[in-house]
Parts: structure tokens; C-alpha cells; sequence
């Protein structure tokens, strides 16, 4: 049985095809982390593509189109349940790549940019996604353990900071 739920838990109905596309992997006892998109054919911006991947979602379509799961993190069911998860970030992506390392339309994994501890490294590749229309990086530490619903130390998003300098012509 395939369920889609929000982080909130609220369950997310209507997503056909990829759970047609899922089941074709025939996993067993896992929980799947990831986010829905709209398939972006005709290269939107992220936020406007967001806002209409958001629309589709939140319809109440029977049979909502057009949209992929892109997956982040896997855990066992039982883990998802308990709230617990005993494997490391490292067994929990190679888990992920062995079980979607055959292509499919509407399922992909996250890209991995590789394993590094020198800021300059991280810098070049938030360049790298940015320029390509990105938001930004999810850097996540090898030892760290899947947490359920808080915050952890073993992950953080990395952004580009976007400045500006404006001059004030009024003050009230």
C-alpha cells in the first residue's frame, strides 16, 4: 500500500501516477522522504513553479498530473512509526540510489554533488546550482541519523545570500 502524507500528516490523495510508478519498484516496509514538484518542461522559475506545484497539489483533483516525486532521505517503516531510525545518512543513500537506479518519469532521487569537508568545495557547487535556477544546497553529515520532525545538526540548507544596497530618500 502506497500512502502520501504532509509532514503534517495530513494525507495527500489524487497522485496516480506516482504511485503507479512506485509500485513498480516494489518496495516493501520503507518510509520515503521527498517533495513533490511540478515536472518544469517549460523552465519556469523555482518560485513560480513552486507556487503551481503547490496549486496542483492542494487541488482537489481525482487524478492530479504532472507532477514527480523527488526523494531526499528513505527509513525503514517501523523507524517512521517509532520515530526512530538506527542507520546512518551514508546507508540510508546508498539504500535510496540501489532501489531508483532504474530511471522513471515521474520518481527521482535528489542529485548528490559528492563528500567533502572544505568550504571552498561547497561554495563552488551552491555557484554551480544556483546558476542553474536552484535554491540551494542540503549539506548532511555521513554519521547523521534520519530525525523526525525537529531540526538536527546533521543537516542544513545552505542559500545564497542576495544583497542590495538602496538609498534612503525618506525617513518617517
Amino acid at each position: 500500500q502506497v500512502v502520501f502524507k504532509t509532514r503534517q500528516g495530513k494525507i495527500i490523495k489524487g497522485l496516480l501516477e506516482i504511485k503507479m510508478a512506485l509500485k513498480a519498484y516494489n518496495l516493501t516496509s520503507c518510509m520515503l522522504d521527498g517533495e513533490l514538484i511540478r515536472i518544469n518542461k517549460d523552465n519556469l522559475p523555482s518560485d513560480e513553479n513552486f507556487r503551481l506545484t503547490t496549486e496542483i497539489v492542494n487541488s482537489k483533483l481525482e487524478n492530479k498530473t504532472g507532477l514527480e516525486y523527488v526523494l531526499f532521505d528513505v527509513t525503514t517503516l517501523s523507524g517512521y512509526y517509532e520515530k526512530e531510525c538506527d542507520m546512518d545518512y551514508n546507508t540510508r543513500m546508498i539504500l535510496l540510489q540501489q532501489a531508483f537506479s532504474k530511471p522513471n518519469k515521474f520518481i527521482r532521487t535528489v542529485p548528490m554533488y559528492g563528500v567533502t569537508d572544505d568550504i571552498n568545495v561547497i561554495y563552488k557547487t551552491l555557484a554551480m546550482v544556483t546558476s542553474q535556477g536552484q535554491e540551494g544546497l542540503m549539506l548532511n553529515t555521513l554519521s547523521g541519523k534520519y530525525r523526525f520532525g525537529k531540526r538536527s545538526k546533521d543537516l542544513l540548507k545552505v542559500k545564497a545570500m542576495q544583497t542590495c544596497d538602496l538609498k534612503c530618500i525618506d525617513v518617517q
